[in-house]
């Protein structure tokens, strides 16, 4: 999920944009993850509705260009939002950006792996309680 805002509007080091437009670029990235998510959901119940017809794979595939386009289509229309001094390292800011997709993927796997984890260990519970009832 954070891939795609970050490719309207990537990351940049602190400091490095206009602080007076911190309200229109923290809008603007949430709304292109609201309207991502809602475009997600349509996917997926346009998927739910093409399988049937289509099968899995061409409906997944219709999904998925459903989603690109959409998505591609609203983030053409939202401002764009360029801060990032002529000066700037080029190198740097490509470093801190990679970066920051790093941290995020290494926060959601690690935070996917506990709520794995920790839903197999209820699970388990469950199932020696419910042993343990039948009794």
């Amino acid at each position: 999920m954070i891939l795609v805002p970050s490719l309207k509007y990537p990351p940049n080091p602190p400091s490095v944009g206009n602080p007076e437009t911190i309200g229109i670029r923290t809008a603007a990235y949430f709304l292109i993850v609201t309207i991502s998510l809602a475009i997600m959901t349509l996917s997926i119940k346009g998927w739910k509705y093409w399988r049937k017809s289509l099968g899995n794979w061409n409906a997944t595939l219709s999904a998925i260009c459903l989603y690109v386009v959409c998505v591609s289509l609203f983030a053409h229309f939202l401002p764009v939002i360029d801060e990032v001094p002529a000066e700037f390292p080029a190198s740097l800011l490509w470093n801190f950006r990679i970066a920051s997709w790093e941290i995020q993927a290494v926060m959601w796997g690690g935070l996917g792996l506990l709520f794995g984890w920790l839903t197999e260990r209820a699970e388990d519970r469950s199932r020696r309680y419910s042993r343990e009832l039948s009794r």
